[in-house]
């Protein structure tokens, strides 16, 4: 990127400031190259594609070429939607409008209705959103153009939701994801999602569930995809699964604070918000509430400070060309010495671009310095977000454990009690001596499970016992339930661990041993717990039909498994392949 610019400055920009006059075709050239980076930076360095079409635009109305500045009008307003600032998006995409409508630009301007559709649903003024979205559709109609029809049934059946118009809405987004199973299949996930959250307002919150998760299928998470999670939460609210809701909105804040969106931001915390105070947690609710107050106010802050820095431009621009206008009336009688100077600029240019190149040079490193920073902080933030999500599920764990040993299981055992009560010492018939014998079994089978169930989610012997003596008994149960021949070696010598290490890598156990029961078709499994160079090693190895890595990678075992781990601060080595079994080696250090 910097040698692109520099090679831009050094034969594009300085040769034209320096010629008497400017070559029209390479100016088109130059507003081109400068429109094209504008949209190469535009999903993820959304100031520098500002920064580009700011320039494009700049030339096109200098060059008074209606096209181009049609061109780099649309540009300009697609980029500010993205930025959050719709004042200046509306600007543009109104000037790229009324250029479209007198030019035949063909399909480019149903782009523009769209563009506009979008800002004005972001304002909430969905009328005007309804009507844009649907002159985008009559142009794409006409032209026969399927992707972009996709994109206006797309986007007219997220308006009418706001509009609460829920069935008209969920036909345009089953109609666009018809043409996008076919046509244009990258963006079926964002259709699936808008048609998730219409199921959601509709209070068809099961379907919408089942919406958002297809959506989500078949590809990893990306920065962009906070609104998609932020909503799937908001959907686990309305059916009053807060739990689960928490968990997905912690993870769209994560990636909404990567793609540094305001508006995603904004969203994100005011969702987060009602779910703590439908849970009574008023503390945190009001956090998140003034979170998104900040950014509510921090989008109108920012659209007024670039208001002022255009402004500014515009007045430092005008000023310039008037000195410009007045340094050629004084230098009219110099025409002589023309050559001279010349030849003078040109030695003047290439000293500037060589102190260009440094300076670009000694501003590059500091981005990289600052990006590492950066990189290092919201890694933190995510081990800190990862680690207080499974906390939060170890607890969760424990109470429903304790609830059912104590609370369910009890009372079972109490009907028990009674009914046997009930009988002793009295004669009844046979027939109903029996029956009233196989329920006091059955209450006695159900106590019996609902303490096993009690034990796998929380064992005892974690608590009381520690790490090895837990693993010795899922082992054994393991054994017995599976029929596998399960070994555990334990040479810890009762050493005494760390609850976070010993309940983390408990899980760990839980989840290996599964995928070896469930999936491998392993008949022998060995496991080992031992301390080695002040580190604790869990190794645990299977005769099963092995995978290859490539094909697990990203699922949410590995990756339960991977996070738990890391947490930890430690390593894990998984060795397999088709046909040779799985062994796993985990250290941590102590």
């Amino acid at each position: 990127m910097l040698f692109r610019y520099l090679f831009f400055t050094c034969f594009c920009v300085c040769p034209s400031l320096l010629r008497a006059g400017s070559d029209s075709a390479a100016v088109r050239k130059q507003i081109l190259v400068f429109d094209s980076l504008a949209w190469e930076q535009m999903n993820e360095k959304i100031d520098s594609a500002i920064i580009w079409g700011k320039q494009a635009y700049a030339l096109s109305a200098k060059e008074n070429d209606s096209l181009l500045l049609f061109q780099t009008a649309r540009t300009l307003g697609s980029a500010f939607v993205r930025k959050g600032y719709y004042k200046q998006g509306i600007a543009y995409y109104t000037t790229a409008q009324q250029i479209g409508e007198r030019k035949n630009v063909g399909n480019d301007l149903a782009k523009v209705y769209t563009g506009l559709a979008v800002i004005y649903k972001r304002i909430e003024d969905y009328p005007q959103a309804e009507k844009y979205n649907k002159k985008a559709l009559a142009i794409d109609e006409q032209a026969n153009d399927s992707i972009g029809i996709a994109a206006d049934y797309n986007n007219l059946g997220v308006v009418l939701r706001y509009l609460k118009q829920y069935n008209a809405s969920i036909g345009y987004l089953q109609k666009a994801i018809a043409i996008r199973s076919v046509k244009d299949q990258k963006k079926l996930p964002t259709t699936y999602s808008n048609l998730g959250n219409s199921l959601c307002s509709s209070g068809d919150h099961e379907a919408a569930i089942t919406i958002y998760e297809k959506a989500r299928a078949g590809r990893k998470l990306k920065a962009n995809d906070d609104l998609l999670l932020a909503n799937l939460g908001n959907c686990f609210s309305h059916i009053g699964n807060n739990v689960r809701a928490l968990e997905l909105l912690d993870s769209a804040l994560v990636l909404a604070k990567e793609n540094n969106s305001l508006y995603s931001l904004e969203v994100v915390h005011g969702l987060t918000s009602e779910v703590h105070e439908a849970r009574g947690d008023y503390s945190k609710a009001m956090f998140h509430l003034k979170q998104y107050n900040l950014y509510s106010d921090s989008l109108q802050m920012q659209e007024t400070t670039e208001k002022l820095a255009e402004i500014e431009e515009q007045y430092e621009s005008a000023r310039k060309d008037r000195d410009i206008a007045q340094l050629s009336r004084l230098n009219l009688g110099l025409q002589l010495e023309g050559e001279r100077k010349q030849r003078m600029l040109w030695i003047l240019g290439l000293c500037a671009v060589a102190v260009l190149f440094f300076v670009l040079f000694l501003f590059q490193r500091k981005q990289r310095i600052e990006k590492a920073k950066q990189d290092k902080k919201l890694l933190a933030e995510k081990e800190k977000g990862i680690s207080a999500m499974l906390s939060a599920v170890e607890t969760e764990r424990e109470r429903i454990a304790r609830d059912l040993h104590d609370g369910i299981a009890q009372q079972l055992a109490a009907m028990k009690l009674a009914l046997q009560q009930v009988t002793r010492g009295k004669q009844l018939p046979a027939e109903t001596g029996a029956q009233l014998q196989e329920q006091i079994d059955r209450l006695d089978l159900s106590g019996k499970e609902i303490r096993s169930i009690a034990h796998d989610i929380m064992p005892p012997a974690l608590r009381r016992f520690g790490l090895a003596a837990a693993i010795s008994d899922l082992t054994a149960k393991t054994a017995t339930e599976s029929g596998m021949d399960v070994q555990f070696d334990d040479f810890t010598d009762g050493a005494s661990l760390p609850e976070l290490v010993s309940v983390h890598l408990y899980r760990v156990s839980q989840e290996i041993i599964g995928n070896a029961v469930r999936h491998s078709g392993a008949t022998r499994l060995q496991v080992q717990l031992l301390i080695r160079d002040n580190r604790l090693v869990l190794r645990m190895e299977d005769n099963g039909k092995g995978f290859t890595f490539d094909a697990v990678t990203g699922g949410a075992g590995l990756l339960n498994i991977q996070n738990r781990i890391a947490l930890l601060n430690g390593e894990l080595h998984v060795d397999t392949a088709p046909g040779a079994g799985v062994s796993y080696l985990i250290r941590i250090p102590l």
